[in-house]
């Protein structure tokens, strides 16, 4: 016998505006089985999750029917972390959604079955490390987290409402590969159990792990599809020459908050034309020392050093350091404002940095935007009318409008397909080149970073561990 049908889609069709973003959709979701969505950025995969979950934005109008049986649905977006509450502590807020969801056993204590229920949640969403914390973790606020930990929050606050079906966008985005395997075999546990799942991915492994079936979306239609393989990237390239001023300098950087070390003792040299990658694993401090260095984060101890002089946080910089110095955030679609269209907010880098006349401006946006595969009708469109692997390559498209001479990504491929992550990283390669900037990208596949930069360092406890360079040190071509 069949697995019952949760969730069904007949002739479902989604417009933006005259733009038809998906038509004719036929799916069921079925009790017990997980279907994974893949497809190119921007193909329709995050709206298909957004209707599914009902969570599809107002502006957005639908045919067709979507139709469920009182479906209990669990929805994780791909910007997982902007659904957590700052203000609200970790241990608080999953409490809370422990009794409005959950039901207590019999000659259970409240507080015990509390703390369990928690505690297991987290668990199950990779958050080991943090439940070994010493002192009381929970007391902690989502943001003295990393962004992959907070996607793990996140996970686990939808587990914590016991969904017949999970929808999960990414799920393992900007995870480390241990993580990430802990994310997996939890869902995987879950759908065994009986829980349906649609799952939007663009890494092979999680699709091969979990999926029984494979969906493809493309110009807006779906079909049955293997995953395809990765585009192999471009060879590792030669080390630049070692001059008398870096364009970034980390001299013992160190970061605390709330008494917790999170970057010690960091010294860091990244010279122009060098592209640098920053590997470990999430909550390591990758993300912390990146901000630090783009001046969001005022260090604790230490200094950082731009073009050859000692800059503080972002708000005693000089224009010229703030446009020298641009940080690509992993959770892109915080960095926009919801009411404007795309292309102002990036067009607006230039005008404000670069001095450039409004419509001069408007033109180069329209070309960085267009070389990182964005059309002209989806960049008019408002923020929450694109995918989030849209808004991190809009989010890129901005800080390449300033031109700097340093470049700071975090995640910037997240939630992209393997040919469109090549582009980005292509487009990067390029700027790096034609404006001899220095390049820091911080991700988790190493072997793609290998290939991409000179050298990768790797970073745990805030400190760095390991360096990957087969290549001469600077000491050493001197000599």
């Amino acid at each position: 016998m069949a697995d019952p049908v949760l969730v069904a889609a007949r002739g479902f069709t989604v417009r933006a505006g005259s733009a038809t973003i998906l038509h004719d959709v036929d799916l069921d979701l079925r009790a017990g089985r997980c279907t994974v969505l893949v497809g190119p950025s921007g193909a329709g995969k995050t709206t298909l999750a957004r209707s599914v979950a009902d969570a599809l934005p107002a502006s957005l109008t639908t045919s067709g029917r979507i139709t469920d049986a009182g479906t209990r649905a669990g929805y994780l977006p791909q910007d997982a972390a902007e659904t957590l509450n700052p203000a609200h502590r970790i241990g608080s807020s999953l409490r809370e959604l422990v009794r409005i969801h959950g039901a207590r056993p019999p000659g259970r204590s409240r507080r015990g079955w509390l703390q369990d229920e928690v505690t297991s949640a987290l668990r199950h969403a990779g958050l080991d490390e943090l439940l070994a914390e010493p002192g009381t973790p929970l007391r902690r606020f989502p943001t003295e987290l990393s962004g992959g930990q907070r996607t793990r929050l996140a996970l686990a606050h939808v587990l914590t409402t016991a969904p017949d079906l999970l929808v999960l966008d990414e799920p393992t985005t900007g995870l480390d590969t241990e993580s990430a395997a802990l994310v997996v075999d939890t869902l995987r546990g879950l759908v065994d159990e009986g829980v349906a799942a649609l799952v939007v991915t663009h890494d092979r492994s999680v699709a091969d792990r979990l999926a029984d079936e494979v969906l493809e979306i493309r110009d807006g239609g779906v079909r049955a599809a293997p995953v395809r393989l990765a585009s192999a990237a471009s060879p590792r390239l030669p080390r630049p020459p070692c001059i008398a001023a870096p364009a970034l300098e980390l001299r013992s950087l160190g970061v605390r908050a709330r008494g917790r070390e999170l970057v010690a003792q960091v010294d860091l040299r990244l010279q122009p034309g060098e592209a640098l990658g920053l590997v470990g694993r999430s909550g390591a401090g990758k993300t912390t020392l990146a901000r630090a260095a783009a001046g969001l984060l005022a260090p604790s101890e230490g200094s950082v050093h731009l073009l050859g002089h000692r800059v503080g946080t972002l708000a005693r910089r000089s224009r010229e350091q703030v446009a020298s110095c641009q940080y690509v955030w992993q959770e892109a679609t915080a960095s926009f404002e919801p009411q404007l269209a795309v292309v102002d907010q990036v067009a607006r880098t230039a005008v404000l940095l670069r001095r450039r006349p409004r419509a001069a401006a408007r033109e180069e946006a329209l070309a960085e935007l267009g070389a990182l595969g964005l059309s002209t009708a989806e960049v008019h469109r408002r923020p929450h009318e694109l995918s989030g692997g849209q808004l991190r390559r809009a989010a890129l498209a901005r800080a390449l409008l300033a031109r700097p001479r340093v470049l700071l990504c975090d995640e910037v491929t997240s939630g992209l397909d393997p040919d469109t992550a090549a582009t980005v990283l292509d487009r990067l390669e390029e700027h790096r080149a034609r404006h001899d900037s220095a390049l820091l990208l911080i991700g988790h596949d190493l072997a793609e970073l290998r290939r991409r930069t000179h050298r990768v360092l790797t970073i745990d406890a805030g400190r760095v561990v390991a360096a990957d360079d087969s290549r001469p040190t600077e000491r050493e071509d001197g000599e």
